[in-house]
């Protein structure tokens, strides 16, 4: 199991805890869970897909 510790708005928590500001992650690099299956590569497909638009939209929030 790999990825980086997010929280629900795709920001990238560190080893303290806290939010770094500004850094968000998306895909496999936000994903502690891999499923190797039948369904596999639509779930991570739509991983990918979700999480991306999830972090955009966080990042403009943060931007503005």
């Amino acid at each position: 199991k790999a990825g980086l510790l997010i929280n629900d708005q795709m920001q990238v928590v560190g080893t303290n805890g806290l939010v770094i500001p500004g850094l968000y992650a998306v895909g496999d690099a936000a994903s502690t869970w891999y499923t190797r299956g039948v369904l596999g590569p639509l779930t991570e497909l739509t991983w990918a897909v979700n999480s991306g638009y999830f972090a955009a939209d966080s990042a403009k929030n943060y931007l503005s």
